[in-house]
């Protein structure tokens, strides 16, 4: 059951989440954008977390027994086990992924907005580390921080949850 739920979150996240903003997932990349947030932003970023947990929640108690199996087949890659939970989706699942991912937007934006000069350039600078770190890890690194990121997002600590 544990493991559903692990491909669960995956499925629902890779449907609710843009793989370009890879960024958002770096736990250790969100603690130091937090230290140069404004409390209204900390507190935006807050109420976000915990609406999408809401919606994660929510659209997780409507799936059948069918969605429930697509999730747990191990027979399956990950790209086909996507592509059926998608095909097996009801308009109400539908109707809950396009608002999730509205709301996402929405929250992006209103960072975006408020975001000062001076923050816009530190986030800038920051992301420009990252990506050079990135791009010298080896995959056995690469693969260590993802595995890191995936127990950080059990704790609750950070992810595009």
């Amino acid at each position: 059951m544990k493991n559903s739920l692990k491909i669960l979150a995956m499925i629902a996240i890779a449907l609710t989440i843009s793989v370009g903003t890879a960024i958002a997932q770096d736990v250790e990349f969100q603690k130091r954008a937090q230290k140069n947030m404004t409390d209204e932003q900390k507190a935006l970023v807050q109420l976000s977390q915990e609406e999408r947990t809401a919606a994660r929640e929510a659209f997780k108690a409507t799936l059948t027994d069918e969605q429930r199996a697509i999730l747990e087949n191990k027979d399956l890659t990950l790209q086909e086990r996507q592509d059926a939970f998608k095909a097996s989706m009801t308009e109400a699942q539908l109707e809950m992924h396009e608002a999730n991912v509205a709301s996402r937007e929405a929250f992006r934006e209103s960072m975006r907005s408020s975001m000062t000069d001076e923050q816009k350039a530190k986030m800038s600078e920051m992301q420009e580390r990252r990506q050079d770190r990135m791009q010298n890890m080896t995959n056995e690194q690469k693969a260590k921080m993802q595995e890191m990121k995936q127990k950080a997002k059990k704790r609750g600590m950070g992810g595009n949850q």
